[in-house]
């Protein structure tokens, strides 16, 4: 009983506290700009890689990343357009397999349960 006192510290019982690891917080980080001088030295080498470019280079970095914007913007909308209809035809399918598998209808409600569990189980359980 004593284990599952609180602790002052984080307020976990103590035998909690035993599989917590201390993950330090983003203001600690905040606190010693460490994403500012991060953001800075990826700021300044892109500058430096674009002085840096030589004559016989055709384009440098900003010109670069600037002509392939509009493609990449498409590529980003096909990605929101992906997500989004696959979040909507799974939602469809499984209220219609959910719907199915309360049915009052015998065939139709074994059916539905032999599909769920058909696809639970050939479903890959990790992909590599």
């Amino acid at each position: 009983m004593k284990d599952s006192i609180p602790s002052k510290e984080n307020g976990l019982p103590l035998t909690a506290q035993k599989f917590c690891i201390e993950v330090p917080h983003f203001s600690d980080f905040a606190n010693k700009r460490l994403g500012g001088a991060l953001f800075g030295l990826f700021v300044l080498s892109v500058l430096v890689g674009d002085a840096l470019a030589g004559p016989d280079q055709k384009q440098g970095i900003l010109a670069t990343v600037w002509k392939w914007m509009p493609l990449m913007f498409q590529g980003f909308l096909l990605n929101l357009l992906v997500s989004v209809l696959s979040m909507t035809i799974g939602t469809a399918a499984g209220a219609f397999l959910g719907l199915a598998q309360v049915s009052l209808f015998s065939p139709v409600r074994k059916g539905a349960w032999c599909l769920f569990f058909s696809r639970l189980l050939l479903s890959p359980l990790n992909f590599e």
